[in-house]
């Protein structure tokens, strides 16, 4: 088989439904690969670093004038600004990846705005 006879059976009726039949299987399964693909980049390069800080867990310092007991140190949640400042990255940049984080149930949202890992 040579170029001249695949490209005569491409311009036939036969190889035009082909065509399109392959065409439209690669957008449909193609479609869902890209998506997935996107998805791994987005948590592998953004949302990896953001959970990395939520995980650390951060504690309010022991004073005499809280009504804490002294056995028990208080967490605190982390915030957007706290995290972007040490990533490097934008206040919204941070704030998207925590919402993709919390729709996978990784992170939540204190009442006070701040963030917690889930565990």
């Amino acid at each position: 088989m040579d170029w001249r006879s695949l490209w005569r059976f491409w311009t036939t009726w036969e190889g035009k439904t082909l065509a399109v039949g392959g065409f439209l299987l690669t957008i449909y399964y193609g479609a869902k690969q890209l998506l997935e693909t996107y998805d791994w980049y987005l948590d592998r390069f953004y949302d990896f670093g953001v959970l990395a800080i939520v995980r650390k867990k951060k504690f309010q310092p022991m004073s005499s004038q809280n009504n804490w007991s002294p056995g028990i140190p208080a967490l605190i949640p982390h915030r957007v600004e706290d995290i972007a400042k040490e990533l490097g990255r934008k206040n919204h940049r941070v704030l998207k990846s925590l919402r993709r984080l919390e729709n996978k149930n990784k992170v939540a949202e204190t009442s006070d705005g701040g963030w917690c890992a889930i565990t």
